[in-house]
């Protein structure tokens, strides 16, 4: 189980005592990576709670579970939902009755997807919490370069430490790399499978060639007797009829 960002965090309450979250925070470059990342946070959820039994919590005390929180930060959604955030989390709903539990006792897990596209115009102010929108645009995406990175850390008031604002480019670069080259390899992989299928082809075609003619059979005769395949036969009698 590999978290992108895990930790948990001790948050002072206004009575003096200490709250503690679970937090992991997961940056998904693909938006629709094939299932819902919301379905994959749920399955991180419950891996985070469990993994509390026996520190926070065990059977003679469940009350000591803590809250857990997965975000998501899709840094390249699409451009029309640039800027939007959704939050996730169990309500409790009387179906009968006006029972109300206390909300500690159920309210264990939340999820927020905050949407962001790579070509968001930083001159562009988000309508509500740019101060947080912008600068993830701008530190996840490998748009802006290292001066335009650093003016952004000082209009937003971080501060600067240049090292970091580095690694970050160097991220960006690394992925966008890594991306090329894994688009590379697929590409290799997929003209060798199909330089092979055409190999094949041409050794079928020589083969059901000479029975044909030293059998002086047919082509359907032929190929039965060379077991070859439904979907091969087809490609195969295209040249034969040509």
């Amino acid at each position: 189980m590999e978290f992108d960002y895990f930790c948990c965090i001790n948050l002072p309450q206004a009575d003096g005592t200490m709250k503690r979250i679970y937090l992991d925070v997961e940056i998904q470059n693909v938006e629709n990576p094939g299932y819902a990342p919301l379905t994959r946070g749920n399955d991180y959820l419950s891996r985070m709670i469990t993994s509390q039994n026996g520190k926070e919590y065990d059977y003679r005390n469940y009350d000591g579970m803590k809250k857990t929180y997965v975000i998501w930060i899709l840094p390249q959604a699409a451009k029309k939902r640039d800027g939007h955030v959704n939050c996730y989390k169990t309500n409790e709903h009387n179906i009968s009755g006006s029972t109300i539990e206390r909300l500690e006792s159920y309210d264990k897990s939340e999820q927020i997807m905050i949407y962001l596209n790579k070509d968001h115009d930083i001159k562009d102010k988000y309508e509500d919490s740019d101060w947080i929108k912008t600068p993830l645009v701008i530190f996840l995406n490998n748009t802006y370069d290292l001066l335009i990175k650093k003016e952004v850390m000082k209009e937003y008031g971080f501060e600067e430490i240049e090292k970091e604002v580095k690694k970050m480019c160097n991220l960006g670069e690394m992925i966008a790399r890594e991306n090329i080259e894994k688009g590379h390899s697929i590409g290799l992989e997929q003209g060798l499978v199909q330089g092979q299928k055409l190999e094949r082809r041409k050794k079928n075609i020589e083969l059901i060639t000479n029975l044909m003619n030293s059998l002086s059979i047919s082509f359907s005769k032929a190929v039965e007797l060379l077991k070859v395949s439904e979907d091969e036969v087809l490609e195969i009698k295209k040249y034969f009829e040509a």
